[in-house]
């Protein structure tokens, strides 16, 4: 999805050294739960993680420049997880200072060191 006109862009010089929240994420939640099914938001979650899988494949830089675009993928994941656990378990269409994992750090010990 292009959110680039409401200031959003994915690739702006700036770095991201944690999970940055958006101004946005309350509407793309409410957004992907009114508007999308299940198998959709399922395909925009599984998206990120592919581009997260390849991520390593990727020139960067410097590894302040791979944490900064893992970072950018995994704050565009937060919207459509909070609102998959939203429309399994209820709650808040705010999303919370939870982090939603696009993988299992448990069973991937790798992506976990990779980016930390």
């Amino acid at each position: 999805m292009d959110f680039s006109c409401f200031g959003y862009h994915p690739y702006l010089e700036s770095r991201l050294t944690i999970q940055e929240k958006w101004v946005l994420d309350y509407a793309l939640v409410a957004y992907t739960l009114e508007c999308l099914t299940e198998a959709e938001r399922e395909e925009a979650m599984e998206s990120v993680r592919q581009r997260i899988c390849v991520l390593d494949n990727e020139w960067h830089k410097s590894s302040t420049d791979m944490i900064t675009s893992y970072n950018r993928l995994l704050s565009e994941f937060q919207p459509f997880a909070h609102a998959a656990t939203v429309a399994i378990e209820g709650g808040d269409w705010l999303p919370e200072i939870k982090t939603y994992m696009p993988f299992d750090p448990s069973a991937n010990n790798y992506l976990t060191m990779m980016y930390r």
